[in-house]
Protein backbone atom coordinates (compact mmCIF):
# COMPACT_ATOMS: atom_id res chain seq x y z
CA UNK A 1 0.00 0.00 0.00
CA UNK A 2 1.60 3.36 -0.81
CA UNK A 3 2.05 5.61 2.26
CA UNK A 4 1.95 2.54 4.45
CA UNK A 5 5.66 1.59 6.15
CA UNK A 6 6.18 -1.31 8.07
CA UNK A 7 8.96 -1.51 10.60
CA UNK A 8 10.07 -4.09 13.46
CA UNK A 9 12.50 -6.09 14.78
CA UNK A 10 13.35 -8.20 17.81
CA UNK A 11 15.90 -7.24 21.05
CA UNK A 12 17.34 -9.27 23.89
CA UNK A 13 18.00 -8.00 26.96
CA UNK A 14 19.54 -8.69 30.85
CA UNK A 15 16.18 -7.38 31.85
CA UNK A 16 12.49 -5.89 31.99
CA UNK A 17 13.39 -2.78 33.80
CA UNK A 18 9.63 -0.87 33.73
CA UNK A 19 8.96 2.78 36.05
CA UNK A 20 12.38 1.66 38.41
CA UNK A 21 11.64 -1.72 38.66
CA UNK A 22 12.31 -5.10 37.67
CA UNK A 23 9.80 -7.00 36.05
CA UNK A 24 11.94 -10.31 34.71
CA UNK A 25 15.30 -10.89 33.70
CA UNK A 26 16.62 -12.40 30.34
CA UNK A 27 13.70 -11.71 27.96
CA UNK A 28 12.87 -11.38 23.90
CA UNK A 29 11.09 -7.75 23.21
CA UNK A 30 9.60 -8.18 19.64
CA UNK A 31 8.21 -5.37 18.00
CA UNK A 32 5.83 -4.77 14.71
CA UNK A 33 4.78 -1.46 13.84
CA UNK A 34 2.62 -0.29 10.90
CA UNK A 35 2.69 3.37 9.85
CA UNK A 36 0.75 5.63 8.11
CA UNK A 37 0.90 9.62 8.19
CA UNK A 38 0.97 10.62 11.58
CA UNK A 39 -0.52 7.41 12.58
CA UNK A 40 1.49 4.36 14.53
CA UNK A 41 0.06 0.92 15.47
CA UNK A 42 2.10 -1.69 17.20
CA UNK A 43 2.55 -5.10 18.26
CA UNK A 44 5.10 -6.07 20.74
CA UNK A 45 5.24 -8.27 24.27
CA UNK A 46 7.92 -9.38 26.98
CA UNK A 47 8.95 -12.72 26.92
CA UNK A 48 11.30 -13.89 29.72
CA UNK A 49 13.43 -17.09 28.87
CA UNK A 50 11.85 -18.55 32.51
CA UNK A 51 8.61 -18.63 31.21
CA UNK A 52 7.41 -17.32 34.61
CA UNK A 53 5.98 -13.87 32.79
CA UNK A 54 4.68 -12.39 29.69
CA UNK A 55 3.16 -9.63 28.02
CA UNK A 56 1.67 -8.80 24.80
CA UNK A 57 0.84 -5.56 23.98
CA UNK A 58 -0.88 -3.34 21.64
CA UNK A 59 -0.68 0.81 21.03
CA UNK A 60 -1.95 3.37 18.64
CA UNK A 61 -0.36 6.75 18.36
CA UNK A 62 -0.68 9.62 16.62
CA UNK A 63 1.54 12.49 15.89
CA UNK A 64 0.60 16.20 15.50
CA UNK A 65 4.17 18.14 14.77
CA UNK A 66 6.25 17.56 18.11
CA UNK A 67 3.38 16.15 20.42
CA UNK A 68 2.14 12.63 20.01
CA UNK A 69 -0.94 10.68 22.05
CA UNK A 70 -0.73 6.99 22.59
CA UNK A 71 -3.03 4.69 23.85
CA UNK A 72 -1.64 1.08 24.62
CA UNK A 73 -3.26 -1.92 26.28
CA UNK A 74 -1.21 -4.99 28.03
CA UNK A 75 -2.41 -8.03 28.15
CA UNK A 76 0.06 -9.41 31.32
CA UNK A 77 0.23 -13.18 32.50
CA UNK A 78 1.43 -13.83 35.42
CA UNK A 79 1.35 -17.04 37.68
CA UNK A 80 -1.46 -18.54 35.16
CA UNK A 81 -3.47 -15.39 35.45
CA UNK A 82 -4.08 -12.73 32.95
CA UNK A 83 -4.14 -9.07 33.46
CA UNK A 84 -5.48 -6.46 31.20
CA UNK A 85 -4.17 -2.49 31.69
CA UNK A 86 -5.04 0.50 29.18
CA UNK A 87 -2.83 3.57 29.66
CA UNK A 88 -2.67 6.86 28.14
CA UNK A 89 -0.13 8.75 27.08
CA UNK A 90 1.05 12.61 26.14
CA UNK A 91 4.74 13.28 25.06
CA UNK A 92 6.01 16.29 24.19
CA UNK A 93 9.73 16.38 21.93
CA UNK A 94 10.79 19.94 21.20
CA UNK A 95 12.10 20.54 17.51
CA UNK A 96 15.22 22.36 18.58
CA UNK A 97 15.89 20.79 21.82
CA UNK A 98 17.38 17.03 23.08
CA UNK A 99 15.03 17.11 25.03
CA UNK A 100 11.60 14.60 25.86
CA UNK A 101 8.69 15.31 28.05
CA UNK A 102 6.04 12.15 29.01
CA UNK A 103 3.24 11.89 31.25
CA UNK A 104 1.68 8.62 31.75
CA UNK A 105 -1.67 7.12 33.02
CA UNK A 106 -3.77 4.28 33.68
CA UNK A 107 -7.58 4.32 32.61
CA UNK A 108 -8.28 0.81 33.04
CA UNK A 109 -6.63 -1.80 35.44
CA UNK A 110 -4.56 0.34 37.71
CA UNK A 111 -4.96 3.48 39.30
CA UNK A 112 -1.22 5.22 38.65
CA UNK A 113 0.33 7.96 36.76
CA UNK A 114 3.79 8.27 35.82
CA UNK A 115 5.86 11.22 33.81
CA UNK A 116 9.24 11.49 33.01
CA UNK A 117 11.69 13.40 31.88
CA UNK A 118 14.55 12.50 29.18
CA UNK A 119 18.04 14.86 27.80
CA UNK A 120 19.92 12.62 25.20
CA UNK A 121 23.12 13.74 22.87
CA UNK A 122 23.52 12.41 19.69
CA UNK A 123 27.58 11.12 18.63
CA UNK A 124 26.66 10.68 15.16
CA UNK A 125 28.02 7.52 14.12
CA UNK A 126 29.31 7.30 18.04
CA UNK A 127 26.07 6.23 19.46
CA UNK A 128 23.79 8.02 22.17
CA UNK A 129 23.71 9.26 25.31
CA UNK A 130 20.64 9.73 27.57
CA UNK A 131 19.88 10.34 30.74
CA UNK A 132 16.05 9.44 32.34
CA UNK A 133 14.39 10.40 35.58
CA UNK A 134 10.96 9.01 35.91
CA UNK A 135 8.41 10.45 38.56
CA UNK A 136 5.60 7.65 40.07
CA UNK A 137 2.51 10.00 41.56
CA UNK A 138 2.34 9.13 45.20
CA UNK A 139 6.15 7.39 45.39
CA UNK A 140 7.75 10.01 43.88
CA UNK A 141 11.27 9.35 41.55
CA UNK A 142 11.08 5.79 41.05
CA UNK A 143 13.80 5.92 37.47
CA UNK A 144 16.82 7.23 37.40
CA UNK A 145 19.06 6.03 33.99
CA UNK A 146 21.49 6.56 31.93
CA UNK A 147 21.99 5.03 28.82
CA UNK A 148 24.51 4.38 26.15
CA UNK A 149 23.15 3.01 23.14
CA UNK A 150 24.81 2.38 19.26
CA UNK A 151 23.89 0.91 16.29
CA UNK A 152 25.64 -1.07 13.55
CA UNK A 153 24.37 -1.06 10.02
CA UNK A 154 24.50 -4.06 7.99
CA UNK A 155 23.22 -3.83 4.55
CA UNK A 156 18.73 -3.51 5.00
CA UNK A 157 19.14 -4.14 9.17
CA UNK A 158 20.27 -1.95 11.97
CA UNK A 159 21.97 -4.03 15.14
CA UNK A 160 21.28 -1.98 18.19
CA UNK A 161 23.51 -2.30 21.50
CA UNK A 162 22.82 -0.68 24.82
CA UNK A 163 24.10 -0.21 28.02
CA UNK A 164 22.20 1.26 31.28
CA UNK A 165 22.63 1.90 34.61
CA UNK A 166 19.41 2.43 36.15
CA UNK A 167 18.56 3.42 40.32
CA UNK A 168 15.35 3.53 41.72
CA UNK A 169 15.74 6.05 44.91
CA UNK A 170 12.39 5.02 46.07
CA UNK A 171 13.08 1.04 46.34
CA UNK A 172 16.54 1.38 46.81
CA UNK A 173 17.30 -0.53 43.61
CA UNK A 174 20.32 -0.23 41.49
CA UNK A 175 20.24 -2.31 38.01
CA UNK A 176 22.25 -2.65 35.18
CA UNK A 177 20.60 -4.20 31.85
CA UNK A 178 22.44 -4.64 28.71
CA UNK A 179 20.19 -4.98 25.26
CA UNK A 180 21.07 -5.99 21.59
CA UNK A 181 18.61 -6.19 19.19
CA UNK A 182 17.79 -6.34 15.32
CA UNK A 183 15.70 -3.92 13.37
CA UNK A 184 14.17 -4.11 9.89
Amino acid sequence: MAGVRLSGGADISSAYLWRGERVCGLHLYPELALTTGNFTFMAYGYFPFDGLYAERDIEASYRIRNVSLHTACYFVYMSHEETQLMEAALCWTPSRLPFRLRWFTFFHGDDSSYCDAELYHGFGRFGTLTGNCGVSVGKGIVHCEIRYSVGFRVGPLDLPVSCAYMLNPYLGDRFVNISAGLRF
